[in-house]
């Protein structure tokens, strides 16, 4: 289920989504995928916000759902682990909002842990309809997961403190 942050969070600035965009724009490029969006773990770590999306009609921004559940807090928060979960099957056994996923079209997801100071304080999501795709490789998750801690976290961290988390 997905609820509307309660917090009345500031929404980011053009810079902000500029740059995400431009992130966002590159990792899209070397993953495959259709579209991603950026969550951060509340602080109890129950609760995840999304930050940044390029679906808003189906998962808009300072929207707020459960955190997935226990093979996913492992793997990604955990151990700081890239997580792809493909098939309706295994979608509706991680994630609590999985029927927006399939509504979407979406058929498989690939959460990369967003790491800051060892910790992880949130998740960078891509989706992918895999008609025509296909899913993509180690080094290309590397890749993605390099850039992402070297390029896109302080934007992450932008946005992540101007929603107050």
């Amino acid at each position: 289920m997905i609820e509307k942050n309660a917090v009345d969070a500031p929404h980011p600035t053009d810079a902000d989504g500029a740059d995400m965009a431009r992130h966002v724009s590159r990792l899209k490029s070397l993953l495959g995928c259709d579209e991603v969006t950026v969550l951060a773990l509340d602080a109890g770590k129950n609760r995840a916000v999304r930050l940044y999306t390029t679906i808003s009609g189906a998962f808009p921004e300072a929207a707020s759902k459960p955190v997935p559940g226990p093979d996913w807090k492992e793997t990604v928060m955990v151990r700081g682990q890239p997580m792809l979960t493909a098939g309706e099957e295994n979608l509706r056994m991680v994630f609590p909002d999985a029927e927006a996923i399939l509504q979407s079209g979406f058929e498989a997801v690939l959460n990369l842990p967003v790491i800051f100071e060892g910790d992880c304080i949130g998740a960078l999501n891509c989706l992918y309809r895999l008609t025509g795709v296909s899913l993509p490789t180690e080094d290309a998750i590397g890749e993605a997961f390099a850039f992402l801690g070297d390029s896109a976290l302080p934007g992450i961290l932008s946005l992540a403190t101007r929603a107050g988390i």
